[in-house]
């Protein structure tokens, strides 16, 4: 089993793998009439869903506010140092659904392109 790590800006809510899965963590809220039970929402592993682009994405959520994230960028932003502040994770074998650290790394937007005309995808 793959070890979880917390989303930055999302730590206690949700978690993320070095293969790009995102689990929701346990929560409770009030529920029923007047607020005066409690749901409980087990742990569990989210599914993503493609964008228009054919990236993985997930929604999470915080303060009511739902936030849209590509899974390939969670994973680099949790598992890739990034100390040239490079803006953009490339997939290294061009599957935009293979978001394993091993097949992420972070470009510029240039070298980005280079990457892909020289590779044809």
């Amino acid at each position: 089993m793959e070890n979880f790590i917390n989303i930055k800006g999302f730590e206690s809510l949700y978690m993320i793998d070095s293969k790009g899965n995102v689990k929701s963590l346990e929560k409770s809220h009030p529920s029923g009439f007047k607020g005066r039970g409690i749901t409980v929402r087990k742990e569990r592993i989210l599914t993503p869903v493609k964008d228009k682009d054919g990236y993985l994405c997930i929604n999470l959520s915080k303060n009511k506010k739902i936030y849209g994230k590509k899974i390939h960028r969670l994973v680099a932003e949790a598992f890739i140092p990034n100390p040239e502040n490079k803006k953009t994770v490339n997939h290294k074998n061009g599957d935009k659904k293979d978001n394993c650290v091993s097949n992420l790394e972070w470009m510029t937007n240039l070298e980005n392109l280079k990457h892909s005309w020289g590779n044809g995808f």
